[in-house]
């Protein structure tokens, strides 16, 4: 007959393996979690017809969507540039979006918008981009004014200057 030490290390033993399942389990309910996240669409506001989106219209009227720095660095050479540094998930840029359209269109000099969430990390902090929307007026390679907020007066008086 086995030893009392030998029923409490079988005890063990299956509390163990018992432990794994659980713990296997668990991560295969978060793989597929995340998996069904990353598939989708990882704009949230995208799923909801009563949200505007920024990106939804990535080519407006003197709205220019870019992908990265050098796009606007390339664009400034010839005259001053407004990027518009925004996220989909910013409810200030998505209200904004129409306003910098407007704009834009009779403005003086190009404007441009760059998704940072598809931009990378060093640009944001080469700009100094700590919220949402910024906007970085941007002439000959070099910045010459920020604004950090979509204040109407404000971002009109930067495509003027």
């Amino acid at each position: 007959m086995p030893s009392r030490d030998t029923f409490l290390a079988m005890g063990f033993a299956l509390s163990a393996g018992a432990g794994m399942i659980v713990l296997l389990l668990l991560f295969i309910t978060l793989r597929q979690l995340s998996t069904s996240i990353t598939d989708t669409d990882t704009d949230t506001a995208d799923s909801r017809t009563d949200v505007p989106v920024l990106s939804a219209t990535p080519q407006q009227k003197g709205l220019r969507e870019i992908a990265s720095e050098t796009d606007f660095l390339a664009a400034s050479q010839d005259a001053p540039v407004v990027v518009m540094f925004y996220t989909p998930w910013c409810g200030a840029c998505t209200m904004a979006k129409p306003m910098v359209a407007r704009m834009a269109a009779t403005a003086a000099v190009k404007v441009l918008a760059i998704n940072c969430q598809k931009a990378p990390r060093d640009m944001m902090t080469k700009y100094g981009i700590r919220a949402f929307p910024t906007f970085v007026r941007v002439q000959e390679a070099t910045v010459v004014s920020t604004l950090v907020g979509a204040n109407p007066q404000r971002l009109q008086a930067m495509m003027e200057e």
